[in-house]
């Protein structure tokens, strides 16, 4: 069987190209969740949640989250103050803050924390991205 001259040079460099692409992006998404994570914190006005605010790598991706309970009504609001907000909201934030909701007779205000530092933050995201892999 014939083989192209040069095709193993050619996909070598392609494989090449892609894990310098792979290890770019995966910095850039690494350095991007720490970016929110650190305005996340300076956004929470409360020490309790700001503190359980945390950075995980988890199947291969970035999360940034809390386990506290009072995190979602601090971000969402209860009762009335959660109806105001969410509606808001894109469509996997919502369904997630709507897990919270019980019976819409809470009286704790939103104080959005994270959503706000995810949105500021992913706005430029692609755009670093794109400056990052057009360097490799």
């Amino acid at each position: 069987m014939a083989q192209l001259k040069g095709f193993d040079t050619v996909m070598r460099a392609l494989q090449e190209k892609q894990n310098r692409i792979k290890a770019v992006t995966d910095q850039v998404m690494k350095e991007s969740s720490q970016e929110i994570l650190t305005r996340a914190k300076g956004k929470c006005q409360f020490p309790e949640v700001r503190r359980e605010l945390t950075l995980q790598y988890i199947d291969g991706k970035w999360i940034v989250s809390t386990q506290t309970p009072e995190s979602a009504y601090v971000e969402f609001g209860t009762g009335l103050f959660a109806k105001r907000y969410v509606p808001g909201l894109p469509g996997s934030w919502q369904q997630m803050a709507w897990n919270f909701y019980i019976n819409g007779k809470g009286r704790t205000p939103s104080f959005p924390y994270l959503y706000p530092a995810y949105e500021e933050v992913t706005a430029h995201v692609m755009d670093t991205l794109a400056e990052a892999i057009e360097g490799t």
